[in-house]
């Protein structure tokens, strides 16, 4: 039972990355998106490509991101934490 929930939670976890990944992509100038790549250095985000990614964000999961929160996020990896945060609650 336990290691089905394991098996569950890790699911959930990649599937949110695919779907996070995916929309990155719509905005990145790099080829290949990592977890820990910087939204503005690595991938070429600037404000207004942060802010569309965002909102796309909220759309795509159906949660609302805190802006007092967001701008503390940096790289695919905090957004992926965040998101599976909120679902798992």
């Amino acid at each position: 039972m336990f290691i089905k929930h394991i098996k569950e939670v890790e699911e959930m976890r990649e599937d949110i990355k695919q779907r996070v990944i995916y929309l990155i992509d719509e905005w990145s100038i790099k080829e290949e998106v990592n977890e820990d790549d910087d939204l503005y250095n690595d991938l070429g985000f600037d404000d207004l490509d942060f802010m569309e990614f965002v909102i796309e964000l909220e759309k795509e999961f159906g949660i609302y991101l805190p802006d007092e929160g967001i701008y503390d996020m940096n790289t695919p990896k905090e957004f992926i934490d965040f998101i599976f945060k909120e679902l798992e609650e």
